[in-house]
């Protein structure tokens, strides 16, 4: 009863100090930061694995359940889907709201190191991504052939990437989930004898 009684003896501190409350408020309403976007990073990873010549069965056998196998040992998860194609797996692992992104993201790739080993060496490539939520609006679009090169559906990804980003409104276009291209050189070493090259002086270009 002290604290009530000190506040109507003292009214006119009491109303001076709730002006001043309800002042502070105002101004910490239409100050605080805003935005029609905000950045959010869900607690979720997505796995691109690539294949070549995989069929749907054995990509799920031999790539698919074991990375889930591994990934299930994992706490929080609040579902987790995968999709297997012709020489294409997605595997996408969704944690309980709440969870730390970075700690969750990083558990992920632990189980996806751990499980390397036992999976084909064929496996053309394997990335783990990060799941982000930076725009408002987002579109995804995948290029499926049955019997184009992965150079051919690059070509065209990219001049996709062209045409999307002269559209208006669009933020940013990213590519993903097509393999590195690679040159193999070899040497001919009776050729490099023969013309007495140095090894050292051809190495070095490479």
């Amino acid at each position: 009863m002290r604290l009530p009684r000190l506040a109507i003896e003292n009214h006119q501190f009491t109303n001076i100090f709730i002006i001043l409350l309800v002042i502070s408020g105002t101004v910490s309403f239409f100050t605080m930061p805003r935005s029609e976007d905000p950045q959010v990073a869900p607690a979720a990873s997505s796995i691109v694995i690539i294949y070549p010549g995989a069929n749907p069965t054995d990509m799920e056998e031999l790539v698919i359940d074991p990375l889930e196998e591994a990934l299930n040992e994992l706490e929080d998860i609040k579902e987790m889907s995968s999709t297997a194609e012709d020489g294409l797996g997605i595997i996408a692992i969704q944690f309980l709201t709440g969870s730390d992104p970075d700690k969750k993201y990083a558990d992920v790739l632990q189980k996806v190191n751990s499980t390397r080993h036992k999976l084909p060496q064929e496996i053309l490539s394997l990335e783990t991504t990060k799941w982000t939520v930076t725009d408002v609006q987002i579109l995804q679009v995948a290029l499926v052939s049955e019997s184009a090169e992965y150079r051919t559906l690059e070509k065209e990804a990219k001049q996709l990437k062209k045409s999307f980003e002269r559209s208006p409104g669009v933020k940013r276009v990213a590519l993903w989930a097509y393999p590195q291209q690679e040159v193999r050189v070899s040497l001919d070493m009776e050729k490099i004898a023969q013309f007495r090259i140095p090894l050292d002086q051809i190495l070095p270009n490479f």
